[in-house]
C-alpha cells in the first residue's frame, strides 16, 4: 500500500504541472487549437516553457544569475536558459520562442525572484 501512494505521488508531481497549464494558465489558447494532435504539441511546448521558469525561479540559478550578472569577465549572466524541445518524429529540436522577459516580470509579483538593485554582489 505505501508503495502505491508513493507512486502515485511522484506521478502527481508531474501531472499536476500539466493540470495547471492545460486548465488555468493556457485553456483558452489549448481550447481554440482544433486538432488534437497540434494541441497536444502545443501543451508539450507550453510546458517545456513553465519548466524553464521553475528552475529559473530556484534560488541556486538566481544566485549564480546575480553572481555572474556583477562579473566583469562573464559578457552575460549565466546559467542562460533556453526552451526547447525535441520532436521524435521529425528528429528536429525546435527552439521554442517565448517571451521570458514578460514571463519573469509575471513571477516578480507572486514569487521571490532576486532583483539586481536589490542585490550585493559576493567579494
Amino acid at each position: 500500500m505505501l508503495y502505491h501512494l508513493y507512486a502515485i505521488f511522484n506521478i502527481s508531481l508531474f501531472v499536476c504541472p500539466l493540470f495547471c497549464i492545460r486548465n488555468r494558465l493556457h485553456s483558452t489558447e489549448l481550447n481554440a487549437i482544433e486538432d488534437l494532435e497540434e494541441r497536444h504539441r502545443r501543451l508539450v511546448e507550453l510546458n517545456i516553457i513553465e519548466q524553464c521558469l521553475n528552475v529559473y525561479k530556484t534560488s541556486v540559478v538566481q544566485r549564480r544569475r546575480l553572481d555572474t550578472y556583477f562579473d566583469k569577465e562573464t559578457k552575460m549572466s549565466t546559467p542562460r536558459i533556453h526552451p526547447i524541445v525535441f520532436d521524435p518524429q521529425t528528429g528536429i529540436i525546435k527552439s521554442l520562442k517565448d517571451d521570458f522577459e514578460e514571463n519573469l516580470r509575471k513571477l516578480k509579483k507572486s514569487h521571490d525572484v532576486f532583483d539586481v538593485s536589490s542585490y550585493t554582489p559576493k567579494k
